[in-house]
């Protein structure tokens, strides 16, 4: 099930917007309406009355998939206990869609 979504307009220090621009940079698969939706509904998790709904929206922005690569490409997937593997990315055709094979795996430092 999709959460409806509305659009919000915030000042925020000119700092926040340099760090947030250098991290969406260097995380191709996040965006500026994931960022705000994790750090808000992380902020009510943490200073508000427990509401699921926060808690539903923060699982739900933190685990969602990724941006899907182009084909050729390789993804590092990182599993909910800590271990890693990468995934070599093929289109395949006949099926026009987008299949994965793990080529390696290894543990989190």
């Amino acid at each position: 099930m999709i959460t409806p979504t509305q659009s919000i307009c915030a000042d925020i220090p000119q700092i926040l917007l340099e760090a947030l621009q250098d991290y969406l940079a260097q995380h191709p698969d996040w965006d500026k309406n994931r960022v705000v939706a994790a750090a808000l509904s992380l902020f009510l998790l943490q200073n508000g009355e427990g509401d699921r709904r926060a808690s539903k929206v923060y699982l739900d922005t933190l685990f969602r998939p990724s941006v899907p690569a182009t084909n050729g490409q390789t993804a590092e997937v990182v599993a909910a206990n800590g271990e890693t593997a990468t995934t070599s990315v093929e289109r395949n055709e006949d099926l026009g869609a987008i299949a994965s094979s793990p080529s390696a795996s290894s543990s989190a430092a």
